[in-house]
């Protein structure tokens, strides 16, 4: 039957897409005769060679590094966006001439004692007089005198942009941004900002840095919202283009045009050539508007315009040649259809496949997994019983404690292995299909539950549990097995104190529920995953265990528990968070 439905796959996966790709491809080369095809292929790569032949030529018309070309860089219509060793705002002599001022000893010493007036008598430059106007206009404001400090920053207002601090950003704007946190001339800011944001000159990121300060401040102010988003708009167009003058200057020097590009986040697409002297970048949207179809960056569609630009392809429009285009339209679908088909099957074969494999390998790692699971079950009980049972019979131990000590041990430990000898006879009885017969009779379940914690005595007490037990003796006596409940209390138990984690401490609970009698057993540990209290009572799924937590099972244990349960007709219920610990709950009817 296992190589019968093999065979099956095996011809559904493999010989019938084999079969149709032979007949479709049979069908394709009777009809595709003649060689429009290559002709339109020869076309397109004419196309493309023209299209990077007026791109050089654009290039080369570039204007040198000494032309007027920054004061329109930011213009998307300028091919050339940046041409230079070094980012103009890292070269900018106003604010190296600021820096040097600002830092002489005599007007440095007085502006960090706060001596403005004094900073003021000894300035010999404009630069000079704003930065100390500036610092005397926050100490005033400060002070409460904001109506002197508000004259000083109006005067710094009126200044020009070519007073610029150490860090190139002008005075004006830093007055500005003052003005509005004092809640006064929004009108004069805003008309400011806005014939600045109009300009197609970029500015450093430090003076965009301000600038969007200015623009959050006077958003509640903005007579519309669309005035907010073309700031916002504006300012972000100058930070990409900061970011791509960045990018292109940490390009490593080459003869190759590189790219740079995010299309997502709105940044526009730059050809960069670095070499060691400068860089130049140019915009390849402006270079598109003459050519006869769209520039592709980065994408395997199109024509490739290498080798100049080996990252960008041109994408023809859909006006050249028609009728030939239209002639192999319907061979072209039907093709498209035939190997979405072909696709298809395969797929789904392969998904057959996979789904029988990936089932015998979980089953095989499952298996191996319990028969390690059992064999370190049962090696650590019975290296207990050898050991206490071997110091008895050397007769090293005198003390009659002590051998009754040893003896308790032996005697837990035998316990121990017959519960997980129990667990695994009960579970091949439940996979060879054998209900097991439960002598239901009936039975005092709060007895029930202290016979399983007197077998757990010893273990909890050595590994220092805590357990509290609330019973309600009022819950009559129910048909019911005993010792199959014992076991099953037995088994929450013992994962109780498995995935404790540090907790000590132990709930037991048994109370009535709507004529139903429920154990609980809660602890304080680990917890689980929504997705996991799904599983846990498959047989030999054992919940992934914490990291540095080492926790040994079998991986029966919950899965007897539900058996249990519902052989009497009742369930299995489970309450977990992680990290908060897990309630495990068995109801049995009470009638």
């Amino acid at each position: 039957m296992r190589h019968r439905r093999q065979y099956l796959l095996f011809a559904l996966v493999v010989l019938l897409p084999c079969a149709i790709l032979v007949v479709l491809g049979w069908r394709m080369l009777l009809q595709e005769r003649g060689l429009a095809g290559e002709r339109i292929e020869a076309d397109q790569r004419q196309i493309a060679s023209q299209a990077r032949d007026r791109i050089l030529a654009a290039i080369s018309e570039l204007p040198e590094e000494s032309s007027n070309w920054w004061g329109t860089a930011l213009d998307d219509s300028q091919v050339l966006a940046f041409r230079g060793a070094k980012a103009p705002w890292d070269r900018n002599r106003d604010a190296i001439t600021s820096r040097r001022l600002l830092n002489e000893p005599d007007f440095r010493t007085k502006i960090e004692a706060g001596r403005f007036d004094e900073a003021l008598e000894v300035s010999h430059h404009p630069a000079q007089r704003a930065f100390a106007r500036l610092r005397m206009a926050k100490s005033l404001i400060e002070a409460g005198r904001s109506s002197q400090a508000f004259e000083h920053l109006t005067q710094i207002l009126k200044s020009g942009v070519q007073l610029v601090d150490d860090q190139g950003v002008p005075f004006r704007w830093l007055a500005a941004r003052d003005l509005i946190q004092a809640g006064i001339m929004q009108t004069e800011v805003t008309d400011l900002l806005t014939t600045e944001l109009s300009s197609k000159t970029p500015q450093s990121p430090a003076v965009i840095a301000v600038l969007r300060q200015v623009a959050r401040l006077l958003q509640r102010h903005l007579p519309s919202a669309e005035q907010a988003q073309t700031f916002q708009h504006r300012l972000e167009l100058r930070e990409h283009y900061a970011d791509s003058v960045r990018r292109a200057l940490a390009l490593q020097p080459s003869v190759d045009w590189r790219v740079i590009s995010d299309e997502a986040k709105g940044v526009e697409t730059w050809l960069v050539r670095r070499t060691k002297e400068d860089a130049i970048c140019i915009r390849v949207r402006p270079l598109t508007l003459t050519l006869p179809g769209r520039i592709l960056v980065k994408q395997q569609d199109g024509q490739a315009l290498e080798p100049d630009f080996p990252e960008l392809s041109l994408k023809l429009f859909a006006d050249a040649d028609r009728r030939v285009i239209q002639k192999y339209t319907l061979l072209w679908w039907f093709y498209a259809v035939a190997l979405g088909m072909v696709l298809g099957v395969s797929l789904f074969g392969g998904y057959l496949l996979w789904r029988d494999v990936n089932r015998e390998m979980e089953t095989a790692e499952e298996r191996s997994n319990f028969i390690a699971g059992v064999s370190h079950e049962l090696r650590t009980p019975l290296a207990a019983i050898r050991m206490y049972a071997e110091t008895l019979a050397m007769g090293r131990m005198t003390d009659d404690k002590a051998k009754h000590e040893y003896a308790e041990i032996i005697l837990a430990e035998s316990e121990r292995l017959g519960r997980l000898v129990d667990n695994v006879l009960d579970f091949a009885k439940i996979e060879q299909g054998k209900r097991r017969v439960y002598r239901l009779r009936p039975t005092n379940i709060p007895e029930v539950i202290r016979t399983a914690v007197r077998a757990l005595e010893r273990p909890l007490a050595q590994q220092g549990f805590k357990l509290q037990m609330k019973l309600d003796e009022t819950v009559p006596e129910i048909p019911a097995d005993s010792d199959a409940l014992v076991r099953a209390i037995l088994n929450l138990l013992s994962n109780a104190m498995k995935y404790s984690g540090n907790s000590r401490d132990i709930d037991l609970k048994l109370v009535q529920r709507r004529r139903q009698a429920v154990i609980q057993v809660k602890d304080h540990g680990f917890g689980l995953d929504p997705e996991e209290q799904e599983k846990i009572f498959e047989k030999f799924y054992r919940a992934p265990q914490p990291e540095g937590q080492a926790v040994a099972g079998t991986g029966l244990g919950l899965t007897l528990v539900k058996h249990v349960a519902e052989e009497h007709g009742g369930s299995v219920e489970v309450r977990s968070e992680p990290g908060k610990g897990s309630t495990f709950s068995i109801v049995l009817p009470m009638e």
